[in-house]
Parts: C-alpha cells; sequence; structure tokens
C-alpha cells in the first residue's frame, strides 16, 4: 500500500530542517515503511528546494516538492487547490491519504471529491482555536476543518478535548474519531544518569504571547534561580528588556536542534511550561519522558498529561502560583524525584513511538 502525505499549507522541509524538528516528525512514516504497513509514502510538501533531504530520510519516502512556478504566497494558495490535478497520477496509486494538520486541509477535501481515496484528517492541535475568535482567519479555519471532517473516513486528534470540541462544534460522530496523543521517542527521550542536573530551569518553546512567558519571568524576578529558553518568537528582545528591566536571571539560548535535546533536557533539575492554552505540548512529553519534574499551568492541553503532583505540578498562569510553585518544586528533592519517576511511566505507557504507530496501524485498518 501506498500513502499521501499532504504537508500543512506553507509548510516545507526546509522548515522542519530550519525548526530543528525533521528527525522528530519523519519517525513515524519511517516506523510505518519498518512495520511494512506502506511500501511507499509520498510527502506533498510546500518548498522548491526539498529534493536535497531526500538522503535525510527513508528512500521509500518520495518528496513531492512545490512547482517553482508556484513559489510564492499567493502561487502557493492556487498550488494547493489543483495540487489534486497535478499530481494526480501519484495519488491515484495511494490507498490513503493524510493530512499532517488541518491548515490546508481543502487539499485532502478536494482529492477526497476527485479521486475517491480513503481520508485520515489528523491535527495535533485544532487550527481554529489558535486564531483570535471571531477573527477572518478563525472563520476560514473552522470552515476547513468542518469540510475537513465531514468528509474524512476517520479523524484523529491529540488529545480528548480536542475531541469533544470536535463533536460539540462540528457535530461530528464520536466513532469517526480517534485520541492518538503527540509521540516521544523514549529511547531516545530518557534519564541519563551520567549528565549532572547542575543547571536551574528551562523552558522549550516560542516565545510568543500564548506561552505567558512574562508572568514566568516576572515570578523568577525575586527568586534565586536562573531560567534558560530555548526557542525564538516575535517577542524575543521585548522579553529581554523586561528580563533585565527587572533583574530576573535570564538566558536566551535560541533554537536547539531536536536531536541535542535529550542531553541538553537531562542538565536541568525543573522543566516549566507556563502556557495560557495549548494543543498537546510536545516538549512538555519529551521533557517528562527523561524524568524531569515539571510544573505546567493548569490550562488544556497541559492538565490532560499532568496529573497534579503524581507525575507533574500545576499551577493557575499567573505569576503569583508560578513563583509559588517553582519554590515549592525547587526545595522539595523527595516530591521533585516522585514526580520525575512517575512522569516517565506515564510518558511510557500513553506517548511512546512504539505505541502511538500502533494505534495509526489500527485506524489504517479499520478503513481498509
Amino acid at each position: 500500500m501506498k500513502l499521501s502525505l499532504l504537508f500543512s499549507f506553507n509548510t516545507s522541509l526546509a522548515f522542519w530542517q530550519k525548526k530543528g524538528i525533521l528527525d522528530r516528525e519523519k519517525k513515524i512514516y519511517e516506523e510505518l515503511l519498518r512495520t511494512k504497513t506502506f511500501d511507499t509514502i509520498y510527502w506533498f510538501t510546500y518548498g522548491v528546494d526539498d529534493q536535497k533531504f531526500k538522503n535525510l530520510v527513508n528512500q521509500k519516502i518520495i518528496i513531492v516538492p512545490l512547482p517553482k512556478i508556484f513559489n510564492s504566497y499567493p502561487g502557493k494558495i492556487i498550488y494547493s487547490f489543483i495540487l489534486p490535478v497535478i499530481h494526480y497520477k501519484i495519488i491515484k496509486t495511494c490507498s490513503f491519504v493524510k493530512t499532517n494538520q488541518n491548515i490546508g486541509g481543502w487539499t485532502a477535501v478536494i482529492i477526497k471529491k476527485i479521486l475517491k481515496k480513503k481520508l485520515l484528517a489528523r491535527s495535533g492541535y485544532l487550527w481554529s482555536a489558535f486564531e483570535k475568535e471571531k477573527s477572518f482567519k478563525e472563520k476560514i479555519a473552522s470552515f476547513t476543518e468542518k469540510k475537513l471532517y465531514k468528509n474524512a473516513d476517520v479523524i484523529s486528534v491529540a488529545s480528548q478535548h480536542d475531541k469533544k470540541t470536535i463533536i460539540k462544534k462540528y457535530k461530528i460522530n464520536s466513532a469517526k474519531i480517534n485520541v492518538i496523543y503527540n509521540y516521544v521517542d523514549t529511547n531516545i527521550f530518557k534519564p541519563m544518569a551520567n549528565i549532572k542536573k547542575n543547571k536551574d530551569i528551562i523552558y522549550v518553546g516560542r516565545i510568543s504571547q500564548q506561552k505567558n512567558i512574562k508572568n514566568l519571568i516576572t515570578a523568577l524576578s525575586k527568586l534565586p534561580y536562573v531560567l534558560d529558553i530555548y526557542g525564538e518568537g516575535e517577542l524575543q528582545q521585548e522579553l529581554k528588556n523586561y528580563s533585565k528591566k527587572i533583574g530576573a536571571k535570564v538566558n536566551y539560548k535560541g533554537k536547539i536542534d531536536n536531536a541535542f535535546l535529550p542531553v541538553i533536557l537531562n542538565q536541568y533539575k525543573l522543566f516549566i511550561l507556563p502556557s495560557l492554552y495549548e494543543g498537546m505540548p510536545k516538549s512538555l512529553l519529551e521533557a517528562m519522558a527523561c524524568g524531569l519534574p515539571c510544573l505546567g499551568t493548569n490550562v488544556v492541553g497541559i492538565n490532560e498529561v499532568i496529573d497534579h503532583k503524581k507525575n507533574g505540578y500545576l499551577v493557575e498562569p499567573d505569576t503569583k502560583s508560578i513563583k509559588n510553585g517553582i519554590n515549592i518544586l525547587m526545595e522539595n528533592i523527595i516530591l521533585t524525584k516522585k514526580i520525575g519517576s512517575c512522569a516517565r511511566i506515564k510518558i511510557i505507557e500513553y506517548f511512546s513511538l512504539n505505541k502511538i504507530v500502533q494505534e495509526e496501524i489500527e485506524i489504517y485498518k479499520q478503513i481498509t
């Protein structure tokens, strides 16, 4: 069997490589090939030069890049609608079509209408939930999701919350929706006894409004601990200036390739994710897989993973709550050791790569 994977609109392998996530994102597809679920997988991307990455992936993953004639934003929009016609011969040979995210999901709907292929609508997060309510983008996102979910043979989402939202918002039959969590390669992300935990606190992710980093920095201003931030984003310079202004001990480390992250994580005593909302945060899952005690805010996407005081610690997003949580965890070695150990157990049980691959294989069997 063959699979067509539709990359999110305007997403390329060059983007994955720049973000340091290519190694992580390709793993499930290489496992689907290793298990002989598929003999060929086509990646339809939005990068004109993406063929240069073919040596970084399994040879049975065929990269289908953006034609140069469409290499502009308006051109990519046009391409997203006529891709099914341009690549008709390739897609016709495939048993299944899968979306990587909801953005650009209209391409999958067109393929379903024209070629009647089995469609797996996969989303790691709901596009509409990450756009400003009642904005033009939110309306486009909601319209796309509704059409995509109505036409899909099966839907895969990364959280129970997203499943409930789809059922309520789009009136989709619950039997059609599978919760398949984001995966972690627990053979790579694991505790490393030979590495000393000689650093205080780490945050990994985008530096954006959603991540609530300003409140985290404020919480640290009167504490003796050092925060290292790995990632980039639109608020980076503003928060650098703010850190200096209030005297918070913060180091901005820039982006980090996912392949180097396990060693980095193992150097820290505490991982923090102070977000205002989340989908199913991979950085949190990876930190928990490494056995780090993790502090997260009690919001959607985080509280589905962390069981308070069992495998992590939940606080409210405000400065006072974050500060209290940091003090409790940094001063209680017995508690942090316990929740760190339990964190890894939960990741192995529910989020390991092997488990998620098997769950996705079962989906293809259901709709064959």
